[in-house]
């Protein structure tokens, strides 16, 4: 989620103009940076939440709820 919020900053930043990449004073290079950012960001999001669909009791076939 972190990747996601700091990309954001970076693509903004970028674009306007106001920030550029440390070493290479690239402002457009920051942005690209900022989207790769966010790409992998919701790339970690999506994964974790299937493997927390996955290990859900709900989905084990063999597993029934205590009685009431």
């Amino acid at each position: 989620m972190l990747n996601i919020i700091m990309g954001l900053f970076f693509v903004i930043g970028g674009l306007s103009g106001q920030l550029a990449l440390r070493g290479f004073n690239s402002p457009e290079l920051l942005a690209a940076v900022g989207a790769v950012m966010i790409v992998w960001g919701i790339t970690q999001v999506r994964r974790s939440k299937r493997e927390d669909a996955a290990t859900r009791p709900s989905n084990d076939t063999e597993y029934s709820p205590p009685p009431e």
